[in-house]
């Protein structure tokens, strides 16, 4: 895969709504491409330009309409927010707005603020009797007394003048599968022991694969399975792209009653000892053999000698186990991979047949975003090239390309912020999707290829309860020309989510959360 700078998309073009601007928040897209070029002003260019070797038909479309979505906003138009709105005042002719409602919040409920407290509250407050049940309908449903219906908060009435915004680009991810471990051109940060826990925990949008297994009575079976729920393991890091985690699978080690995706010991033992280290052993010489280790138990033993040493001098804070790594020099890769597919065809070894490499780089916002597609894919080409073997990359590869709207003005941190900061010019701003855009958007996308509803599955999710308010994700189905043509999902959210998504993870989705109300002598005592 290789993706070149073009001419600049800037967000300020003439191609750009800019008076729709302000109502579009992030945009992304998750696409498979093998060579993305230029995405400039002119929308033949663009197409041409985006355009996939032994092209399709549906590819070919997709160029088209990618470049459509980045270059125009297909939300709601003035007229048809004007429509809305003639609408809204027929059915809610009173508008209360987000900050009147919380302000008349606080003032009709004397509700407790367990949050400012940075501890854990005890029970002796008694903080539930000091709410009654009309209160607390009032405060979570909007229901008062004397309504019938909730309050309809009209986000209208909290809007705000945006003068200046600014567009920025941005690839977010990038995962594939290749076809060898030469993928890595500077070479690979071996990891020779297994992570407790895999950093992969979702299907990242991408079709179940096919898995084998024999169950108890010795009759074989072949399931489809999500790709995170195939054993596999994080075999490594490319080098001069530490981003980009190497991972590998083995779908023929499937057992019927394994609830983990993490190797069974005794099958990552015997994957190490017969198969994954004399193939290292065979193509390098004793002066860096020397430095790897020389079994399953030898690197296991390495990782935990000093959690088990340092807890014997009662010193807390050191992990049970390290994850230790070695270098393997990009020299041998293809090789090593090559002797590790004749091994797993050995009998006895079969059980690790269809073993299959995957590479994955996320969280990349940061390091390529910039205001024109040509700087942000110079960003990207900064790393991507230098630490990646294109000739083995395959055409399953896909990329998360990001579109952010922001206000244009400086933001500050916490300490900078005053108590009381109420000029219009400094109060912090955000940006967020309405409803009927979303939908918009969605009937737009319904026009692609003809394909109708059957070809995606859309998600809305409300922001805070909030009706007109939230983001939309819309996956391709697996049978639909979309897919066929590269795209996987498109993705539309305000980036104030990032406030209540501590580490990406939301608040009140631990299944165990209910274990806060128990004694915490108990819980200690069972966690022991």
């Amino acid at each position: 895969m290789s993706i070149e700078p073009g001419n600049d998309l800037d967000g300020s073009t003439g191609d750009h709504d800019t008076q729709t601007a302000p109502e579009r928040p992030d945009e992304e897209v998750a696409t498979r491409c093998e060579r993305t070029s230029a995405i400039h002003g002119n929308k033949d260019d663009i197409t041409e330009n985006m355009t996939i070797p032994n092209e399709t038909d549906e590819a070919d479309k997709l160029a088209d309409r990618l470049a459509e979505q980045l270059i125009r906003h297909h939300g709601c138009c003035e007229h048809c927010h004007k429509q809305h709105q003639e609408e809204h005042m027929k059915h809610h002719p009173s508008h209360v707005g987000l900050k009147e409602h919380l302000d008349e919040m606080r003032r009709a409920v004397n509700c407790p603020d367990v949050l400012e407290s940075k501890t854990m509250m005890t029970t002796q407050p008694n903080l539930a009797s000091q709410v009654d049940g009309a209160s607390r309908r009032h405060l979570y449903c909007g229901l008062d007394k004397d309504d019938s219906s909730p309050v309809h908060i009209c986000l209208k009435a909290d809007d705000r003048v945006t003068t200046a915004t600014e567009v920025t680009f941005d690839i977010d991810s990038i995962l594939g599968f290749p076809n060898s471990l030469a993928v890595a051109k500077q070479g690979i940060r071996w990891n020779p022991t297994q992570m407790a826990v895999s950093d992969l925990q979702s299907d990242l949008h991408l079709d179940s694969r096919l898995a084998h297994y024999v169950d108890r009575h010795g009759h074989g079976h072949s399931v489809r399975r999500p790709l995170h729920q195939l054993p596999h393991y994080s075999f490594g890091r490319l080098v001069g792209f530490e981003d980009i985690s190497l991972y590998l699978f083995f779908p023929c080690l499937v057992r019927e009653e394994q609830k983990v995706s993490r190797l069974l010991d005794h099958d990552f033992r015997t994957w190490t000892d017969q198969i994954l280290l004399p193939a290292i052993y065979q193509h390098h010489g004793s002066s860096l053999v020397q430095h790897y280790p020389s079994s399953y138990d030898h690197a296991r033993y390495n990782s935990t000698a000093r959690g088990v040493e340092m807890r014997s001098q009662r010193t807390d804070g050191t992990p049970r186990q390290q994850l230790l790594h070695h270098f393997l020099q990009p020299d041998s890769l293809h090789a090593i991979w090559h002797t590790i597919l004749q091994a797993v065809e050995r009998p006895g070894m079969q059980h690790f047949r269809g073993v299959f490499l995957f590479f994955h780089g996320k969280n990349l916002k940061c390091l390529t975003k910039d205001s024109t597609w040509r700087n942000m894919i110079s960003r990207f080409n900064e790393y991507w090239t230098g630490a990646v073997t294109e000739s083995y990359i395959t055409s399953e590869t896909y990329i998360d390309v990001g579109k952010e709207v922001c206000p244009a003005q400086t933001s500050r941190c916490t300490f900078e912020v005053g108590a009381e900061d109420g000029e219009d010019e400094t109060l912090a701003k955000t940006l967020m999707w309405k409803r009927c855009c979303l939908e918009a958007y969605s009937e737009w996308m319904q026009g692609w290829y003809d394909q109708g509803k059957g070809g995606y599955r859309k998600t809305f999710y409300p922001f805070s309860m909030l009706h007109d308010s939230g983001s939309l994700t819309i996956e391709t189905h697996r049978s639909s020309t979309s897919r066929a043509g590269g795209l996987l999902y498109s993705q539309f959210y305000p980036s104030i989510k990032e406030v209540f998504a501590a580490g990406n993870i939301y608040p009140f989705t631990n299944a165990a959360i209910e274990t806060l109300a128990l004694d915490p002598k108990l819980r200690k005592t069972w966690q022991q």
